[in-house]
């Protein structure tokens, strides 16, 4: 007796192949479909003024995108002179304004500071006093040797008038080799006093711009001896305080605190 195959089971297990090939099937036809994109007519611009070009099309050139990491601008709140730090007032993530205080120091170190700016400046206009003095006695000596040298060569040219009348060949050789060295050794003198006189404007020139630095620091360590407060210079975000555990000690220009302005990106 010959039994009835059953295709039961084989329908059931063949479905869920086909209906997998008509997935891949469609979506091996969607990814492969192109959509025809249109490009729109141009408009004419509205405005009638000359300064407008007419819109074409035409290659750019290319393109390059560059990654990287905007930091906001940082700014270093710094003693001017060489201070003992007592007491921080803000830590980082802290939002500050400029004028802010952000820290206190001991204002010992800045007064002798102070004192020695002073004694630096009191120096400064001594050296520089004495130095014109010498510079002004070079000059006075090179102007008598000067005069006695005009003297001395208005003599010779008497003399050779003279020797022209009396019509002395070997005098008149002798008059005009003294008139040559003459007028070279005026004119060696005269290139001196310019050179003293240029040296005395430069030095001149280098004493104001010293005494100017110097009296601005004097003013800064005065008014950092008021109070001895730290104000902030910019406003921003705290990013970073001077650690006083390891040491209270910032010397001059060493960052204390420093502000980020986060508006400001680079």
């Amino acid at each position: 007796m010959r039994k009835k195959k059953s295709y039961a089971g084989n329908a059931q297990s063949v479905i869920p192949v086909v209906l997998t090939g008509l997935f891949f099937v469609m979506l091996i036809g969607g990814c492969g479909s192109k959509k025809t994109e249109t490009i729109p007519d141009l408009e004419e611009p509205a405005a009638s003024n000359a300064s407008y070009q007419q819109v074409t099309y035409g290659n750019i050139g290319t393109t390059n995108v560059l990654l990287g990491t905007a930091v906001p601008k940082e700014y270093g709140q710094a003693y001017e002179a060489n201070v003992t730090v007592t007491k921080i007032l803000v830590e980082p993530g802290d939002t500050v304004e400029k004028g802010d205080v952000l820290a206190y120091a001991d204002v010992d170190e800045a007064s002798a500071s102070r004192k020695a700016k002073q004694q630096e400046l009191s120096h400064e206009n001594t050296v520089y006093e004495l130095n014109q003095k010498i510079n002004q006695l070079q000059q006075n000596k090179l102007a008598n040797q000067q005069k006695q040298q005009d003297t001395a060569e208005n003599n010779i040219q008497d003399a050779a008038e003279n020797n022209i009348q009396e019509e002395d060949n070997m005098q008149e050789s002798a008059t005009e080799n003294n008139t040559q060295e003459t007028e070279a050794e005026a004119e060696d003198i005269t290139s001196q006093i310019a050179v003293l006189q240029e040296n005395s404007r430069y030095d001149t020139k280098l004493h104001e711009y010293r005494v100017q630095k110097l009296n601005e620091e004097i003013a800064a360590l005065d008014a950092l001896i008021a109070d001895g407060t730290l104000k902030a210079n910019h406003s921003g975000e705290v990013v970073y305080t001077k650690s006083l555990t390891v040491s209270r000690n910032a010397g001059t220009g060493e960052n204390v605190v420093v502000v980020a302005d986060t508006e400001d990106l680079q």
